[in-house]
């Protein structure tokens, strides 16, 4: 909460532990109003390690000095008091050091200047001002190493990331809604021998270790962890905060391991396999490429994987080609002695977990109807559309899905939301969120003088892209920006980027914000194109198809077991083969007798591959 006056004032910024520091900081908070400063502190009631927000370093930054109130409670090793010491030291912002208690500070301003309350409170509170108003700076900030470099930069890139308020899973105030409240309990559909600790966002619990952050967790887990949950149920965003901890604490403390937050889809970045861990590392992470292997042998490092189920399980160029299997070369890249974070959708962390060798799980759990109802409480429209549809509240029960309605609401409102099936439903709000932040980016278009793209060929060229992604491009939601440049030109691809449709990683390579975009805008061209008069795309989109986690698919591709085109009849039948449908079991059968001659890794005749699909259907009952 800000707690600003009406003048354009910077702000000092108020630094505290709520456990036992409330009452100082508010009284601090009113004397020096009184005294004519502008103030800011942190009044939400968050609970340990739960804020996902960028509020905190927002607020520092705009800052004219940060005043740090020491309490026993700072003292707690997770306290969001050393991470605000971190971001402060990144900004170059004086701190100065107000003890309402006989405590010793945190290393990294032990030498700044005390002004101590607990002695004298008239005392502490006149050389305060003095300081304030002579702007002194105690000196602390980060010595210019290629450590320090490194930090500043991945601490600054978390903060644009969770800046993104429109898209992101968990956002701004409602991020205390949704903070931990976990236990450990086993589960039995985990993988053999885990531990499922509850996650930070959903489901009260009752047990031996109640509000386990994720940063506590990995202590617990001895560094060896795994981020589980559905698509959007936020598990980048919780992997971009336990960085951001880990960051403050490596700033504050030179002994504490580096983190690497990485992206697995880059492991096959422009389809190129690499050669091992280290030098993907220093091409992800090229400010510490020299530093690389000694980090990662001293166990120095923390790896920080996200989307290990965007990363291939297999690949096959060609034909002819030998397939690869990325996602298990990568696995056994991994050294099993260093510090590993995984973020991965349950079924494709359950076939890793053996060559992961993680043992502990954080699981992320759907929002139940008690937190959906707070989520949206001051948004009546949301609470009313939601009540009308069964299969709308059901796609909602993810962090994403929830706020992209919210976020997309004016549109969203006003539709006839009639009886949705839970795809439609998606269909509803994903659409919606496009069609929103499409209309806000294209009256800004206008307002410097350039004419709008259509709505529909936007669809039509991110459909494009989508669908090539999801079939022949490997299903890894990467593209390179000349790719997108020359699909999209000049104009909408600043349109889709301002839009928070695709963002750029720190390599320059572009992707969709959520595979939650990229699967809609794929369906919805694969669909369409599944008709196309082109043989050739009417096979590309069969094969894009059972990469799109919905159910819709297996009817596309029933209705395209009768194409007249041979490969287009094979593609769809290996496609609901890897699927593992039943319902497609009737349809098949009915190609067992076409004959038809096909090159296929499958079989030479249309009726092998509708054998092979059948075999895959069975075997995965």
């Amino acid at each position: 909460m800000r707690i600003f006056p009406t003048d354009a004032q910077e702000p000092v910024s108020l630094s505290y532990a709520r456990a036992d520091g409330s009452q100082h900081v508010q009284e601090l908070d009113q004397m020096l109003q009184l005294e004519g400063f502008a103030t800011w502190r942190d009044t939400r009631d968050l609970g340990l390690s739960a804020d996902f927000t960028s509020e905190i370093e927002n607020a520092i930054k705009s800052s004219v000095a940060v005043v740090l109130c020491l309490t026993p409670d700072t003292e707690r090793p997770d306290s969001f008091v050393r991470r605000e010491i971190a971001f402060a030291g990144l900004t170059n912002k004086p701190i100065i050091v107000a003890r309402f208690a006989d405590v010793t500070p945190p290393i990294s301003v032990a030498n700044n200047t005390y002004v101590d309350f607990y002695r004298s409170g008239e005392i502490a509170l006149a050389q305060l001002l003095r300081f304030l108003r002579q702007k002194i700076s105690p000196g602390w900030s980060l010595p210019g190493t290629n450590r320090n470099s490194y930090l500043a930069a991945l601490y600054h890139e978390i903060i644009g990331r969770l800046d993104d308020a429109v898209i992101l899973p968990v956002v701004g105030r409602r991020m205390q809604l949704l903070e931990a409240t976990g236990m450990i309990t086993p589960v039995r559909s985990a993988p053999a021998g885990a531990e499922v600790l509850s996650s930070r966002y959903f489901q009260p619990a009752h047990g031996p270790i109640v509000g386990m952050g994720l940063r506590r967790a990995l202590d617990y887990a001895r560094h060896r962890i795994a981020i589980v949950g559905p698509p959007g149920s936020g598990k980048t965003i919780a992997l971009m905060a336990l960085a951001r901890d880990l960051a403050s604490e490596a700033i504050t403390d030179p002994d504490r391991p580096l983190p690497l937050l990485v992206s697995a889809a880059s492991w096959e970045a422009d389809g190129i396999a690499q050669t091992g861990l280290n030098e993907w590392l220093a091409r992800e992470v090229p400010t510490l490429a020299d530093a690389i292997p000694e980090l990662i042998r001293s166990r120095q490092a923390i790896l920080l994987v996200d989307g290990l189920d965007e990363l291939p399980q297999r690949i096959q160029e060609s034909e002819e080609a030998e397939p690869r299997f990325p996602r298990e070369e990568f696995i056994s890249q991994l050294p099993h002695s260093c510090s590993l974070v995984v973020a991965s959708r349950p079924h494709e962390f359950q076939d890793a977990a053996a060559g992961l060798r993680i043992a502990k799980v954080f699981e992320l759990q759907p929002l139940t109807d008690t937190q959906v109802a707070a989520f949206i409480a001051d948004v009546p429209a949301a609470a009313i559309i939601l009540e009308q549809d069964d299969a709308l509240r059901e796609a909602a029960r993810t962090p994403l899905m929830l706020t992209l309605l919210c976020s997309a609401l004016d549109a969203a409102g006003r539709k006839e939301v009639g009886h949705l099936t839970h795809p439609e439903a998606r269909d509803l709000i994903v659409g919606s969120y496009i069609e929103s932040r499409y209309e806000r980016e294209c009256a800004c278009q206008q307002d410097v003088g350039h004419a709008p793209l259509p709505l529909e060929e936007l669809y039509q060229k991110l459909g494009t892209l989508a669908m090539s992604d999801a079939g022949g491009g490997g299903n890894r939601n990467l593209f390179s920006e000349a790719e997108v440049q020359a699909a999209l030109g000049h104009d909408t691809y600043k349109l889709v980027r301002n839009a928070n449709i695709m963002f750029a990683t720190r390599g320059g390579v572009l992707r969709f914000y959520h595979l939650a975009l990229r699967d809609h805008l794929a369906f919805q061209y694969a669909r369409a194109a599944i008709h196309d008069a082109d043989p050739a795309i009417r096979d590309s989109a069969a094969w894009a198809l059972w990469q799109i986690p919905d159910r819709r698919v297996v009817d596309l591709l029933v209705e395209a077991l009768s194409d007249p085109y041979p490969y287009a009849r094979g593609s769809a039948a290996s496609a609901l083969g890897r699927i593992g449908d039943s319902r497609a079991i009737g349809p098949l059968t009915m190609l067992l007798s076409d004959d038809t001659r096909v090159v296929s890794m499958y079989g030479n005749t249309i009726a092998d591959v509708a054998l092979w699909a059948i075999s895959q259907i069975y075997q995965s009952k």
